[in-house]
């Protein structure tokens, strides 16, 4: 059985880019903020959740005889 969610990235939180702070003058302490866009969902802030659950038959009796 395979179920598919749509879940929020848990790369960009959501978001769909991810951003990071970059000293231009470390003196002064001035940085810039540096924008990039998150690679695992594509801009779009969600990407898929695939499971696959798989079932055995139940064999009864002792673990030494299956």
């Amino acid at each position: 059985m395979t179920r598919i969610d749509v879940i929020v990235c848990p790369s960009c939180k959501g978001i769909g880019h991810q951003s990071h702070h970059e000293y231009t003058s470390y003196h002064r302490g001035e940085y810039d903020v540096i924008f990039s866009d998150c690679r695992a969902c594509s801009n779009s802030g969600l990407v898929k959740q695939t499971t696959v659950t798989t079932y055995e038959p139940f064999v009864a009796g002792r673990p030494d005889q299956r």
